[in-house]
């Protein structure tokens, strides 16, 4: 079984690498509300447009890649985004800025208006997000334009400055889509986290039973000797018993002191029927607990073949929740 368990996480690792996508973004011309214009489109796959536009929304507030310098008033890009591995780094620059307006419009775009800091420039850029969602995924094209609506193109800027907004684009593609695979994580964990509490609950159960059984045999132990002082009690009733009627026999009938006997001799049996009859209920007492146990036994048993099965079910979602992070890792 392990060594099947073992080629299972190997094939699912090898399917898993086979599935990536290198996230990539293409630059092309695309029918917008402003007519044909020049978009950097990615693709972010199992992704909703839900998720996409709160990503978006989020990425260009946080990771504006619009932190450049200008000259002139060609309205041209003169020089090169700052630094992309600045742009990406852990530490980001710090600017004061207010939160970007945003707004969400017919055909699924969302324009964030005024993107560049006026700290560090005086252009102005409103960049427009057209979100296209197919089956297997979401298109997410970004069209960038100065204020006075000149679309940003590969004809009126740098190849530096067109590489530095595809990288910016993918960037948010690579982000979006951790993002997703990291919700298909949690689902794999909590589906895993069910599964492991199934079989807790059914070890929890055997250890009640066990508890039970060991219950029912001291109560068993208790039984069988009561039993046997009973046993020893009817041996010393029976001499009094047959005493006391040797004595009835050869007392006169009728007599007072006949009846005395014939008391003694009745109180004697009653006596005697209830040591029997109690002799009686601790033997099918005995035998319920006794009853009692084989069924607990048989339920361990049960419990124990699940408990097995549970056990693979568990193994085969830790190498799902592997083969997630595997596909988490392999997003570039």
């Amino acid at each position: 079984m392990k060594t099947f368990l073992i080629l299972i996480v190997l094939v699912l690792a090898g399917i898993v690498a086979e599935a990536q996508q290198k996230v990539k973004v293409e630059v092309s011309e695309k029918e917008m509300s402003e007519g044909l214009q020049t978009a950097f489109t990615v693709f972010i796959p199992e992704c909703s447009p839900k998720v996409a536009t709160k990503e978006w929304k989020k990425f260009i507030n946080e990771r504006s890649i619009f932190e450049f310098a200008t000259k002139g008033t060609t309205q041209t890009f003169e020089k090169a985004i700052l630094g992309i591995s600045n742009l990406f780094a852990n530490d980001k620059k710090e600017y004061s800025k207010k939160s970007l307006k945003i707004e969400e419009q017919a055909g699924n775009e969302i324009i964030a208006y005024n993107v560049v800091h006026e700290d560090i420039s005086n252009l102005h850029l409103d960049v427009i997000a057209q979100l296209s969602a197919i089956d297997t995924g979401v298109y997410v094209s970004a069209y960038i334009k100065y204020s006075d609506s000149v679309y940003i193109s590969e004809l009126n800027t740098s190849e530096d400055n067109v590489n530095s907004i595809k990288e910016y684009i993918r960037q948010f593609g690579v982000e979006t889509y951790k993002v997703v695979v990291k919700e298909q994580i949690e689902l794999e964990e909590k589906e895993l986290k069910r599964q492991e509490d199934i079989l807790k609950d059914s070890e929890r159960d055997n250890k009640k039973l066990e508890k039970s059984i060991g219950q029912y045999e001291t109560e068993i132990d208790q039984y069988e000797y009561n039993i046997k002082v009973m046993e020893r009690e009817l041996e010393g009733t029976e001499e009094r018993l047959q005493t006391f009627k040797a004595s009835l026999r050869s007392t006169e009938k009728k007599s007072d002191e006949y009846y005395l006997v014939k008391e003694k001799v009745d109180d004697v049996e009653k006596e005697r029927k209830r040591n029997l009859k109690s002799q009686k209920s601790n033997k099918n007492k005995i035998k319920k607990n006794q009853s009692d146990i084989k069924d607990a036994q048989n339920e361990i048993l049960a419990n124990q073949k699940v408990q097995e099965i549970q056990k693979e079910v568990i193994q085969k979602q830790v190498l799902r929740v592997e083969e997630f992070e595997a596909k988490l890792e392999n997003i570039k």
